[in-house]
């Protein structure tokens, strides 16, 4: 179950990265990680300027086990920006 607020936002912003983050983490908070996983890889691919998003995705596929797709995300992350340093922190 969504909020309501969310519910509203997504029709209206289909096309906003950022919203498919925040979704991603409230359906990793509820316990359905390959609904996360799917918002995740939709807000990476809405908002490939953000750095953040990448994070994201990645340390999702991470816990569900997936490295190899986790360190690929990462790496294209790193290519994309490679001035940001919240990127090299991790």
């Amino acid at each position: 179950m969504r909020p309501r607020a969310l519910d509203a936002a997504l029709p209206i912003n289909r096309h906003h990265g950022p919203l498919y983050f925040h979704l991603s983490r409230l359906l990793q908070r509820r316990q359905r990680p390959e609904e996360a996983l799917v918002a995740a890889r939709r807000a990476v691919a809405l908002a490939p300027q953000k750095p953040y998003l990448y994070e994201r995705f990645a340390k999702l596929l991470m816990e569900a086990g997936r490295v190899e797709e986790a360190e690929a995300v990462l790496r294209e992350a790193f290519e994309l920006h490679p001035d940001d340093a919240g990127l090299h922190s991790h």
